[in-house]
């Protein structure tokens, strides 16, 4: 097809602009090391009640919740990302 052109980019299958939980993976491991800085993280059982309480807290977090419609942020920027990619059709292999 003339005047038609296909990008194929390497994009790796994991990447984090294009998958929403490595953030939330991200802020729950920050979280569980300031617990463990604080001496909170003694048990085994305290780390699973910490951990719990974590992710509660992000799962009900506001200020996540704005950032993942925000388009500075990226959580934001997925849409985007993925749309610039349709249109460009570049694939990912």
């Amino acid at each position: 097809m003339y005047g038609f052109q296909q990008y194929k980019i390497i994009w790796p299958a994991n990447s984090p602009e294009l998958n929403p939980i490595e953030e939330l993976w991200r802020r729950m491991k920050d979280r569980l090391f300031q617990a463990n800085k604080e001496g909170v993280l003694r048990t085994v059982d305290a780390m699973k009640d910490v951990t719990k309480e974590i992710w509660d807290d992000i799962a009900l977090d506001d200020e996540l919740h704005r950032e993942s419609h925000t388009a500075g942020s990226d959580l934001g920027l997925i849409p985007r990302f993925m749309a610039v990619r349709c249109e460009a059709s570049w694939f990912v292999i």
